[in-house]
């Protein structure tokens, strides 16, 4: 007889590593994300990830909310809104007509806007006015976003907002985090490469405080002028970049190089007086 087949090993799969984790997709904000009205009365327009719904939070009332803020959108005082009348809408509604539409020679106001890039805001305030003059859609928007219950049932979603934020900055922390090694030669002991742009928060950081010392025998981060920030390396060792700090102790055992927006070609560096490695952008 003869032998039989042997059935072929199962194929190794490789745990995912920390990097290649699959990440949740931001969706598309809407259109009112671009208003001009909603940034000045500090609102921000967001999605929900999961029902790709859009809701509205207000980081200085710290509130949230399914449906934009119509009473201000039309310049009216909300905390009023139970004794608000018919003319109270149309006087507020003619004042943001005059202010948007434009108007003609003998006076009257056109259809057009003054202005094609206030369209956005536009429909907003056409949004808010039909929603408030309209007795059933006036109804259902405060007892889904003005009334004590309505806001008390908002909390969750304010509550899962700032969670939100929270996660991705302590996302993007790790990520500024997470050293990249980059092989560089220079005049000075820097290896041939280019380094990675540092984002912009960590670079107003550094200047904005003085940052305290942590050991490091690979890398340092100390203030600079301009916007710029300097890296420093020890001799003989690999370059890294990340969030730490060199002790004072090895300052004259390092090499430095500045990079202020963004990567450079250190290849063709050249070695200031103090030390310092001018070089090309990339």
């Amino acid at each position: 007889m003869g032998k039989k087949g042997q059935a072929a090993a199962p194929e190794a799969v490789e745990d995912p590593t920390d990097d290649e984790e699959e990440r949740e997709v931001d969706a598309p904000l809407p259109p009112e994300a671009a208003s001009k009205i909603l940034e000045s009365l500090d609102w921000q327009v967001c999605v929900m990830p999961s029902t790709r719904q859009r809701y509205f939070y207000s980081k200085t009332r710290r509130q949230a909310r399914v449906q934009p803020p119509y009473h201000s959108i039309l310049g009216l005082e909300e905390a009023n809104f139970r004794n608000l009348t018919k003319d109270d809408l149309w006087k507020a509604f003619f004042e943001k007509r005059v202010q948007y539409k434009r108007r003609e020679a003998n006076g009257s106001l056109s259809e057009e806007l003054e202005n094609s890039s206030d369209q956005v805001d536009w429909d907003l305030v056409m949004e808010a006015f039909h929603v408030l003059s309209g007795h059933e859609a006036r109804s259902a928007y405060e007892q889904g976003n003005l009334a004590s219950h309505a806001q008390r049932q908002l909390l969750g979603l304010r509550v899962m907002h700032e969670a939100r934020v929270q996660e991705e900055q302590r996302r993007q922390a790790k990520d500024c985090c997470s050293c990249r090694r980059s092989r560089m030669t220079s005049p000075r002991g820097l290896r041939s490469g280019a380094l990675h742009m540092l984002d912009a928060e960590f670079a107003e950081a550094n200047q904005a405080s003085q940052l305290s010392c942590v050991r490091s025998h690979t890398l340092c981060l100390t203030r600079f002028v301009s916007r710029s920030i300097v890296v420093c390396e020890k001799r003989k060792r690999s370059l890294r970049h990340g969030r730490c700090c060199w002790p004072p102790c090895l300052e004259e055992e390092v090499t430095k190089s500045t990079y202020v927006d963004g990567p450079m070609d250190l290849s063709r560096a050249t070695v200031c007086s103090k030390g310092l490695v001018s070089a090309r952008k990339l």
